[in-house]
């Protein structure tokens, strides 16, 4: 009677252990898409909306600095405005880099595997767009690594040469 229990209670443990499966594959929930399962049309519609925040956040940044937009507490006057950008608004960096940016080369590769040259030609716009953009703001940043995935990029003590030519 003794061996009939243990016997029962190891056919269960294995059977129990056998069934924990499906639920074990958290990664292929049709109800939260991942980096493989985004279709390409549905992330570049996100890229235009983010790209255009971030543009728009770059406009008013350097709108600010340049001091078109100011703060006038003194007299009221219809064409100015109370905006004042402050250390915890949103910077154009930390919109291009992190809502668009970590958007294109997945993007870029899935539409790859599709053939779908249109999305790969506009990720290349959005990409050019926005390191320009960041060009032209922040001056030169390192590029090499960019939106490579690796959160922290290497550090460098050489320079790299500025005589290569364009490619053709």
């Amino acid at each position: 009677m003794k061996n009939y229990k243990y016997i029962i209670l190891l056919c269960v443990l294995v059977s129990g252990m056998a069934s924990c499966k499906k639920w074990l594959a958290v990664n292929a929930d049709p109800d939260n898409p991942n980096n493989s399962t985004v279709l390409v049309q549905n992330r570049l519609p996100w890229i235009q909306h983010f790209y255009q925040y971030s543009s728009g956040v770059a406009n008013f940044r350097t709108a600010t600095a340049a001091g078109v937009y100011y703060s006038n507490s003194a007299a009221a006057n219809a064409l100015s405005t109370t905006w004042t950008a402050t250390t915890g608004n949103t910077t154009p960096y930390q919109t291009w880099f992190v809502e668009v940016a970590s958007n294109l080369n997945d993007m870029y590769t899935s539409a790859q595997k599709q053939g779908a040259y249109s999305y790969m030609a506009a990720a290349d716009v959005f990409h050019a767009l926005g390191f320009m953009q960041m060009l032209d703001i922040y001056g030169e940043i390192p590029y090499t690594q960019a939106i490579s995935g690796m959160p922290i990029p290497a550090t460098t003590t050489a320079r790299p040469s500025t005589t290569a030519a364009w490619p053709s």
